[in-house]
């Protein structure tokens, strides 16, 4: 998606299960929380995020 003139950003997403380890705060991420999808619908504030969850929770669903 566009972030600023002639610039693309590139994300990549997957899922996946945390076995170890701690999240330490950078320059991208304040903050990691582990919420239930109702809630993350609530916090999420950009209308791409939310469709990327609804995608996502649609394929889990279909297997």
């Amino acid at each position: 998606y566009p972030v600023g003139r002639n610039q693309v950003k590139e994300v990549s997403y997957w899922a996946m299960k945390v076995k170890s380890g701690r999240f330490r705060p950078n320059d991208e991420v304040d903050e990691v929380r582990w919420v239930e999808p109702d809630r993350a619908r609530e916090l999420l504030t950009w209308p791409r995020d939310v469709n990327l969850l609804e995608s996502f929770l649609d394929r889990c669903k279909r297997g």
